[in-house]
């Protein structure tokens, strides 16, 4: 009795074919480590650390303020102490930091100026106001 093969039984190993033993086993991941992390970005990481908390004693109370707000005290004192590249470095952000200030505080009364006198209002506005219902327009939603 003479076996017959079938032709599925017949495999041809050759280019594109590799041997079925080497092949990719059936629910076996060909990446099992995933794709690599990016790696990370110097300024997301220096955001990230100037909106973190240290703790400080001020006028004897424990108070928590942001890294950034510690720097910026830091820069203030050593200036008012004397030091002359602590001096430099806040006479040269101070004015910028008053305009931007300046800039926000109007711009902020300009918004609640406009909002004060019902005539500056559109129907669209005086409607949402009178139904009571959320601040976004239609369009937005």
């Amino acid at each position: 009795m003479s076996k017959k093969k079938k032709l599925s039984d017949i495999y041809e190993v050759g280019y594109g074919k590799p041997p079925k033993n080497t092949q990719f086993q059936k629910g076996i991941s060909g990446n099992p480590t995933g794709r690599p992390k990016k790696a990370p970005d110097f300024y997301e990481i220096l955001m990230k650390e100037s909106r973190s908390f240290i703790p400080i004693n001020e006028n004897g109370q424990r108070r928590r303020i942001s890294k950034l707000e510690g720097i910026a005290k830091q820069l203030h004192n050593k200036a008012l102490t004397g030091n002359i590249s602590a001096l430099r470095i806040y006479l040269t952000h101070y004015p910028q930091a008053r305009e931007i200030v300046a800039l926000s505080v109007a711009q902020q009364s300009k918004d609640l100026e406009r909002y004060t006198d019902v005539r500056n209002l559109t129907d669209e506005e005086l409607m949402r106001i009178a139904a009571g219902g959320p601040e976004k327009s239609e369009e937005e939603s």
